[in-house]
């Protein structure tokens, strides 16, 4: 029997089509608002291969808004993040980022917008039937409000994927390469944060064996989504922006 989910949790009929559809270049997502053209997915960019080797995943910001941050430093010592509840094999998993171009019209001139539209880490290379949101430790489906989306609430800043049990230490290093300081930063940190050919950048600690990745992410509830095989079995976590927005007037409408 083919697996389904709690209906609470389970994505929509225009989000699967979306998160089905926005890892395979050359798909058209759907009209641009008040122009003329498609968003169009243009590249799929292995952007890195991650550590996790406790089996548990963080996801959320290692750099949160300062404002924010000045007021939940109790609360977020090490950056605004949950961990998930559902636990995957410790190992190390492939990353990938998806790629758009859609007209978009700045100062009278109609030029091409790339944004990243989606970023997903695989956990198995099988077909994935559906689509649920993710839940973090502690989180029951009873618990959930109707009507809300379970996520991390991100103000600014890049969003990512980490070994929760690690999330510390690698939050830490992202954010110590990332000072503005009048001292050169020791070459030990130098060598921690690697930048990414797509923009974002990966966090290795050595010492551990576990990494961070940023990924792009709109402002507001970060809500992540686990792609699940016909036994039920996790195969891909995915972040993605707001499916009814993207590159701000890119209004999108997935087609089946």
């Amino acid at each position: 029997m083919a697996w389904t989910g709690d209906p609470r949790l389970t994505a929509g009929p225009r989000m699967t089509a979306y998160l089905h559809s926005v890892f395979v270049p050359g798909t058209r997502l759907g009209p641009v608002y008040d122009l003329s053209g498609d968003v169009t997915v243009t590249e799929l960019i292995h952007a890195a291969t991650i550590r996790i080797p406790s089996g548990r995943l963080g996801v959320g910001t290692p750099r949160p808004d300062d404002t924010f941050a000045a007021g939940h430093a109790e609360e977020w010592p090490d950056g605004e993040w949950w961990e998930l509840a559902e636990r995957i094999p410790p190992g190390a998993y492939r990353v990938e980022t998806a790629w758009t171009s859609a007209p978009f019209e700045y100062q009278g001139k109609i030029t091409d917008m790339r944004d990243c539209a989606g970023t997903r880490l695989i956990l198995r290379d099988e077909p994935v039937v559906g689509w649920e949101m993710a839940l973090g430790v502690g989180e029951r489906v009873e618990d959930v409000p109707e009507g809300l989306e379970p996520g991390v609430y991100i103000e600014t800043g890049p969003g990512c994927f980490a070994d929760a049990a690690h999330w510390g230490t690698l939050t830490r290093l992202f954010r110590k390469a990332h000072e503005e300081t009048a001292d050169r930063p020791a070459e030990s940190e130098q060598r921690a944060v690697e930048a990414l050919p797509d923009g974002n950048e990966l966090v290795r600690d050595n010492t551990v064996g576990a990494d961070l990745v940023t990924v792009a992410v709109d402002d507001g509830t970060m809500v992540t989504w686990l792609g699940r095989t016909a036994e039920g079995e996790s195969a891909a976590v995915v972040v993605a922006p707001d499916v009814m927005m993207l590159s701000g007037r890119a209004r999108i409408e997935p087609r089946d």
